[in-house]
């Protein structure tokens, strides 16, 4: 439960950090959607491989308007991935520490 618990935390500062820089840089979204997926709730209705798991799996992390509609198609700037390289060290380093390892990536 305590990972849980520090694993949410870690991944609401990443999408706090990721929406900042994003922000900063002028693109046209204006907040971005966590969604994950509960396994036993979608194989209720879909074939599925025999052990599904029982926990939450992350689907995505969309852009969406302020009134909460994807954000598809843009043509705005192109989404710049080395600019969240600061926030994956981040990341990274505070998942190190919880661990008491070295996290690499």
């Amino acid at each position: 439960m305590k990972a849980t618990y520090f694993l949410s935390f870690v991944l609401f500062v990443a999408c706090n950090m990721i929406s900042d820089s994003l922000q900063n840089s002028s693109t046209n979204h204006h907040q971005f959607r966590l969604v994950l997926m509960w396994p036993p709730g979608y194989c209720k209705f879909q074939t599925c491989r025999a052990n599904i798991p029982r926990s939450f799996v992350i689907h995505g992390l969309w852009s969406v308007n302020e009134s909460g509609i994807p954000l598809n198609y843009c043509s705005g700037k192109k989404f710049d991935i080395n600019k969240m390289v600061q926030t994956k060290v981040l990341v990274f380093s505070l998942l190190s520490l919880y661990i008491g390892t070295l996290v690499t990536f």
